[in-house]
């Protein structure tokens, strides 16, 4: 079974991230890229060792 694991993503994502798409390393503590478009996103950032999110707007606490 895998073990999943929770992420303090505040500490990396930032104002400038939400509502984009964003690339972040493997293990989740840096930001490789964003953009608006996922898309170019991958196209730039490449799909090895990397987690895509969408961020979410800064006034949502949460979503599920």
């Amino acid at each position: 079974m895998v073990e999943s694991k929770n992420y303090d993503l505040t500490t990396v994502l930032k104002e400038e991230h939400a509502g984009k798409w964003v690339a972040l390393s493997s293990d989740r503590t840096k930001v490789l890229g964003y953009s608006e478009s996922f898309k170019e996103l991958e196209e730039t950032v490449g799909k090895k060792n990397v987690v895509y999110m969408k961020a979410l707007p800064k006034d949502v606490k949460f979503a599920f």
